[in-house]
């Protein structure tokens, strides 16, 4: 798995953004969003504009009393990476996807693509 966060990501609730590998229980490509060491949701890559919840490995399934954190994410996503300036936290995430997946790889400028169609 590769965390893809960083603590200067200053991202409340302790949240974290980690991209598992094959191991994981497969499915469509996602990533994975822990909060607090309490909640994990899935997010498809196909949902990165909305971040609308695919599976929860914990109890919840919704974004109620996160929804700070929810726009935290979607305005990180965005953001440049801390590690690698050069790309933004979309293209790490689905750079990471190949890298740990690659049994299952995916073409990254069609996400890249779909999300830039979805925020105009």
């Amino acid at each position: 798995m590769s965390l893809i966060s960083d603590v200067k990501d200053n991202l409340s609730e302790n949240t974290k953004i980690y991209v598992y590998g094959e191991n994981d229980e497969q499915g469509p490509p996602h990533f994975h969003i822990i909060i607090d060491n309490k909640h994990e949701f899935e997010i498809k890559f196909d949902d990165f504009h909305s971040l609308e919840i695919w599976r929860s490995k914990t109890a919840k399934y919704d974004w109620k009393n996160y929804s700070s954190v929810k726009e935290e994410i979607k305005n990180w996503l965005i953001s440049k990476n801390i590690e690698t300036p050069e790309y933004t936290n979309i293209q790490v995430v689905l750079t990471e996807w190949n890298r740990e997946n690659p049994n299952h790889k995916i073409d990254k400028q069609f996400y890249i693509n779909k999300f830039n169609l979805l925020a105009k």
